[in-house]
Protein backbone atom coordinates (compact mmCIF):
# COMPACT_ATOMS: atom_id res chain seq x y z
CA UNK A 1 0.00 0.00 0.00
CA UNK A 2 2.92 2.14 0.96
CA UNK A 3 4.44 2.26 -2.57
CA UNK A 4 1.44 2.71 -4.44
CA UNK A 5 0.21 5.50 -1.84
CA UNK A 6 3.30 7.18 -2.87
CA UNK A 7 3.32 6.64 -6.97
CA UNK A 8 -0.28 8.33 -6.74
CA UNK A 9 1.02 11.41 -4.80
CA UNK A 10 3.30 11.98 -7.87
CA UNK A 11 0.96 10.64 -10.53
CA UNK A 12 -1.92 9.19 -9.68
CA UNK A 13 -2.89 7.04 -13.20
CA UNK A 14 0.27 5.69 -13.44
CA UNK A 15 -1.00 2.57 -10.96
CA UNK A 16 -4.81 3.74 -10.62
CA UNK A 17 -6.84 2.92 -7.51
CA UNK A 18 -5.79 0.21 -5.04
CA UNK A 19 -8.24 -2.14 -5.88
CA UNK A 20 -6.48 -2.59 -9.88
CA UNK A 21 -2.92 -1.94 -8.44
CA UNK A 22 -3.39 -5.04 -5.88
CA UNK A 23 -5.15 -7.46 -8.24
CA UNK A 24 -2.65 -6.62 -11.05
CA UNK A 25 1.11 -6.18 -9.57
CA UNK A 26 0.67 -7.21 -5.83
CA UNK A 27 -1.26 -10.72 -5.72
CA UNK A 28 0.41 -11.99 -8.71
CA UNK A 29 4.48 -10.85 -7.21
CA UNK A 30 3.27 -12.18 -3.53
CA UNK A 31 2.00 -15.52 -5.37
CA UNK A 32 5.12 -16.11 -7.49
CA UNK A 33 7.17 -16.31 -4.43
CA UNK A 34 5.64 -19.24 -2.82
CA UNK A 35 7.58 -21.83 -2.41
CA UNK A 36 5.02 -24.00 -4.74
CA UNK A 37 4.13 -21.14 -7.41
CA UNK A 38 4.38 -23.04 -10.40
CA UNK A 39 7.21 -21.50 -13.40
CA UNK A 40 3.83 -19.81 -15.17
CA UNK A 41 3.25 -18.38 -11.81
CA UNK A 42 6.50 -17.04 -11.40
CA UNK A 43 7.41 -15.73 -14.67
CA UNK A 44 3.62 -13.96 -14.22
CA UNK A 45 5.28 -12.48 -10.97
CA UNK A 46 8.33 -11.39 -12.75
CA UNK A 47 6.75 -9.51 -15.84
CA UNK A 48 4.71 -7.14 -13.15
CA UNK A 49 7.63 -6.72 -10.86
CA UNK A 50 9.26 -5.55 -14.28
CA UNK A 51 6.30 -3.73 -15.45
CA UNK A 52 6.58 -1.48 -11.94
CA UNK A 53 10.29 -1.08 -12.21
CA UNK A 54 9.66 0.88 -15.49
CA UNK A 55 6.92 2.82 -14.04
CA UNK A 56 8.89 3.39 -11.01
CA UNK A 57 12.40 4.16 -12.81
CA UNK A 58 10.27 7.55 -14.52
CA UNK A 59 9.75 8.46 -10.90
CA UNK A 60 12.95 7.73 -8.49
CA UNK A 61 16.26 8.54 -8.89
CA UNK A 62 18.38 5.31 -7.20
CA UNK A 63 22.06 6.17 -6.00
CA UNK A 64 23.79 2.94 -4.61
CA UNK A 65 27.03 3.70 -1.73
CA UNK A 66 29.01 1.57 -4.45
CA UNK A 67 28.94 4.46 -6.92
CA UNK A 68 28.76 7.45 -4.87
CA UNK A 69 31.35 6.31 -2.16
CA UNK A 70 33.23 3.66 -4.51
CA UNK A 71 36.66 5.68 -4.16
CA UNK A 72 36.12 5.88 0.16
CA UNK A 73 34.85 2.12 0.16
CA UNK A 74 37.07 -1.21 0.78
CA UNK A 75 36.18 -4.39 -0.80
CA UNK A 76 33.89 -6.38 1.21
CA UNK A 77 35.31 -10.21 1.59
CA UNK A 78 32.66 -12.44 2.71
CA UNK A 79 33.34 -15.83 3.80
CA UNK A 80 30.55 -18.55 4.77
CA UNK A 81 31.62 -21.02 7.60
CA UNK A 82 29.22 -24.23 8.89
CA UNK A 83 29.77 -25.01 12.34
CA UNK A 84 27.96 -27.94 14.41
CA UNK A 85 25.33 -26.46 16.79
CA UNK A 86 26.09 -26.88 20.32
CA UNK A 87 23.96 -29.34 22.17
CA UNK A 88 21.89 -26.18 23.65
CA UNK A 89 21.49 -24.91 20.59
CA UNK A 90 20.23 -27.90 18.76
CA UNK A 91 17.64 -27.96 22.04
CA UNK A 92 16.39 -24.77 22.24
CA UNK A 93 15.95 -25.49 17.94
CA UNK A 94 13.78 -28.58 18.70
CA UNK A 95 11.82 -26.75 21.61
CA UNK A 96 11.20 -23.83 19.26
CA UNK A 97 10.25 -26.59 16.51
CA UNK A 98 7.34 -28.03 18.51
CA UNK A 99 6.11 -24.69 19.32
CA UNK A 100 2.28 -23.72 18.88
CA UNK A 101 3.30 -20.37 17.26
CA UNK A 102 5.88 -22.26 14.84
CA UNK A 103 3.60 -24.63 13.80
CA UNK A 104 0.96 -21.22 12.65
CA UNK A 105 3.92 -19.91 11.20
CA UNK A 106 4.71 -22.88 9.41
CA UNK A 107 0.87 -23.66 8.25
CA UNK A 108 0.00 -19.97 7.60
CA UNK A 109 0.29 -20.40 3.78
CA UNK A 110 -2.28 -23.03 3.94
CA UNK A 111 -6.05 -22.53 4.26
CA UNK A 112 -7.47 -23.63 7.65
CA UNK A 113 -9.91 -25.94 8.74
CA UNK A 114 -12.59 -23.84 9.45
CA UNK A 115 -12.67 -21.75 6.40
CA UNK A 116 -11.84 -18.79 6.89
CA UNK A 117 -9.16 -18.08 4.89
CA UNK A 118 -10.63 -19.69 2.34
CA UNK A 119 -11.51 -17.30 -0.16
CA UNK A 120 -8.27 -15.37 -0.20
CA UNK A 121 -6.91 -19.04 -1.10
CA UNK A 122 -9.71 -19.63 -3.67
CA UNK A 123 -8.50 -16.06 -4.97
CA UNK A 124 -4.85 -16.73 -5.18
CA UNK A 125 -5.63 -20.03 -6.72
CA UNK A 126 -7.24 -18.22 -9.56
CA UNK A 127 -5.00 -15.72 -10.00
CA UNK A 128 -1.79 -18.79 -10.70
CA UNK A 129 -4.54 -20.02 -12.96
CA UNK A 130 -4.60 -16.89 -15.43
Amino acid sequence: RELHSLVALISPDSFGDWTAFNEAYVMPIKASRRKDATSSVVSKGEKRAGEISKILSTFFLQRKKEDVLKHVLKTKNESVIFVELSQLQKDVYQRILRLPEFKMLKEADEPCMCGVNQAIFDHMIKIQDE
